[in-house]
């Protein structure tokens, strides 16, 4: 019973990555539906309370004025108003996105993802750095 074989090792080794995997995942935390291409999204019920917020790499902006932080972007938000989420660059990683998400979610505002169409200029870019 004390020597192992190689098989059962690695049987081991395999159940102790799916249990880490497993605990590692948050698996349903966001209700998404998917969309079609070349389709519409979401539609917003009262588009006044809406508020973009554009995420590049180190800043955020909301309606094309730079925030320094979720801070002093929540500061900024009414009551009433929820948060339209979208990448300003095509290189902002889909992490940073989501750390911005996560933390406005964490503050209690009412975040929805949104991309913007390939055709327009993304908002909220200031200089060569996203």
């Amino acid at each position: 019973m004390g020597n192992k074989s190689f098989i059962d090792l690695l049987f081991i080794l395999l159940l102790g990555t799916f249990v880490m995997l497993s605990e590692s995942l948050r698996v349903g935390a966001i209700e998404t539906a998917p969309a079609d291409v070349g389709g519409g999204g979401a539609v917003v019920d009262d588009p006044g309370s809406a508020r973009v917020v554009v995420v590049n790499r180190e800043t955020l902006s909301l309606e094309d004025e730079p925030m320094p932080g979720v801070d002093r972007l929540v500061a900024e938000l009414g009551a009433d108003e929820f948060v339209l989420l979208t990448p300003g660059r095509k290189d902002v990683v889909h992490q940073r996105v989501m750390e911005v998400w996560a933390e406005l979610d964490r503050r209690g505002v009412e975040v929805k993802l949104a991309v913007q169409p390939a055709d327009e200029s993304p908002r909220g870019q200031t200089g060569g750095r996203g």
